[in-house]
């Protein structure tokens, strides 16, 4: 399964940097706000997100790809039947990023 992230700014910090000093690298990136890609040997292994003033739950709803085609197939099957569905995904979505 592929993943796509968007990835506006992010600040790079090397394995030896965030091994040295965790905490104070990760108290850097939640108030900066701003995301971190973790390298090794110029590999990216990983990306930090702060989660300040974040909604934990809404962010992991909006980016789980098989819970999204579940809910898209569960609305196919009540509008096949004729059932009100409320929000679409894509409203959904939306609400979700305006948060």
């Amino acid at each position: 399964m592929a993943v796509t992230m968007e990835i506006k700014h992010a600040r790079v910090v090397p394995m030896r940097e965030l091994t040295e000093s965790t905490s104070k690298v990760i108290n850097e990136i939640y108030e900066s706000g701003e995301q971190a890609i973790v390298t090794k040997h110029g590999t990216v292994l990983a990306l930090i997100t702060p989660l300040k003033g974040k909604r934990i739950a809404s962010m992991v709803l909006s980016s789980d790809e098989q819970l999204n085609a579940l809910i898209k197939e569960a609305e196919a099957e009540e509008q096949a039947e004729g059932y009100n569905t409320g929000l679409s995904l894509e409203e959904a979505r939306a609400r979700i990023r305006d948060e």
